[in-house]
């Protein structure tokens, strides 16, 4: 029915074009998928644009042959929505109604360009929108292999959206477009796909919707349809940290669902450092573990207790690769001199801990010195160990 349909729409429009040709300044035929009030459909345009001859044409002589090109579309239902058909339904309905239209419209182009060509000549432009690199009908007719292959991709059809995927396939290609340069410039950068990073989250289309709200730079392999995407790593870990910013000043996600969303992405974050880029992982952190070293309570000089009373005199703080804090250490003499053996211990061995100033300001006032009198003096002077903050790194740099 279709088919008839559609051979009666352009049967008329393409006599009346033969019979008009020396008017005929070119022939334009085109199709968009759209739709309105729950219908979605495509719609067919059949144009002719007239020349200067027709343009000198009376007024009612123009009007004549105007008329004779009235409705210059034809709607192609794909499915009305009905309060009785499921999702799944639908979607399966909207599939098989795109291939149709591909094998109508392929057979009847091919006809209507022949009649065109041999009766307008070469000198009237007879311009068909192909349909061999449309996205919706591509994307069809993959999802449609995928069912047809697979009893799982028939249940999960419902939630496909395979629309949703042709509708950004040229969003992604512009921006694989504009990322050209820098994939040239910073092609090792492009360190993971999107199947690659969805095998861990399972948010294939939510990737590519931060790609394209992000203009992350990309490159895509696929031509009719988007097989997968290579991704500037970099550039996407600045994309999740946007968003988590953003999710972070919005009173929304300050909800349970919102900050569960918030740990997911921070879970995508560090995933992503530990798979794709170990070497910039090291880096940030040993960046953090020096401004944490140089921000630490305990430095240089400064005398510790240690949970058996004993004082020694710190001589330097490091943070292992698990995050401990380890101290190394010279023995105090009784005499108050440093000595010249040196441990390594955990922080947890020290009880209270004796700025290096306060120490020589004591070394200043007394005229014995004995670590027995230290030990008294600075009772009320030494602090608490329990009150310094652990190193924790953090890969998430909003």
């Amino acid at each position: 029915m279709d088919s008839l349909n559609l051979s009666l729409f352009f049967h008329p429009k393409i006599e009346k074009t033969i019979e008009h040709k020396s008017y005929v300044e070119k022939v334009k035929i085109s199709f968009k998928y759209t739709g309105s009030f729950g219908n979605t459909y495509i719609r067919l345009s059949y144009f002719v644009t007239f020349n200067d001859q027709f343009q000198k044409l009376p007024s009612t002589e123009k009007q004549k042959i105007m008329d004779t090109f009235q409705s210059p579309d034809f709607i192609f239902s794909l499915i009305p929505q009905s309060n009785h058909s499921t999702n799944r339904e639908v979607e399966k309905r909207t599939l098989f109604r795109f291939l149709e239209f591909k094998q109508i419209y392929v057979s009847l182009i091919s006809y209507i360009t022949l009649q065109l060509d041999r009766h307008l000549g070469e000198n009237i432009p007879i311009k068909v929108q192909g349909i061999d690199f449309n996205p919706y009908i591509n994307y069809a007719e993959k999802y449609f292999n995928d069912i047809k292959n697979s009893f799982w991709a028939q249940e999960e059809l419902s939630n496909s959206q395979f629309t949703r995927d042709a509708e950004i396939y040229n969003l992604l290609y512009n921006l694989a477009l504009d990322s050209r340069k820098r994939y040239v410039e910073q092609k090792d950068l492009f360190k993971a796909t999107d199947i690659d990073l969805a095998n861990t989250t399972d948010e294939l289309r939510s990737i590519r919707n931060i790609l394209i709200r992000h203009k992350v730079p990309i490159r895509i392999k696929g031509i009719k349809t988007i097989d997968k995407i290579k991704i500037h790593i970099p550039e996407f870990i600045g994309a999740l940290t946007k968003d988590i910013k953003l999710m972070s000043e919005d009173n929304y996600y300050s909800s349970s669902f919102g900050r569960q969303r918030i740990s997911e992405l921070k879970w995508f974050i560090e995933h992503i450092y530990e798979n794709y880029l170990q070497d910039e992982k090291r880096e940030i952190i040993e960046a953090q573990k020096l401004d944490y070293i140089k921000k630490f309570p305990i430095q240089q000089g400064d005398i510790l207790e240690l949970v058996d009373r004993r004082l020694v005199v710190a001589e330097s703080i490091t943070v292992s690769i698990e995050g401990c804090i380890e101290l190394r250490y010279n023995l105090l003499k009784t005499n108050l001199e440093k000595g010249n053996r040196q441990r390594i211990i955990k922080l947890e061995k020290v009880s209270f801990y004796l700025k290096a100033n306060s120490f020589n300001s004591f070394l200043e006032d007394v005229h014995i010195k004995r670590i027995s009198l230290l030990g008294r003096w600075m009772q009320k002077k030494k602090l608490k160990v329990d009150n310094i903050p652990s190193f924790k790194a953090n890969l998430v740099l909003l």
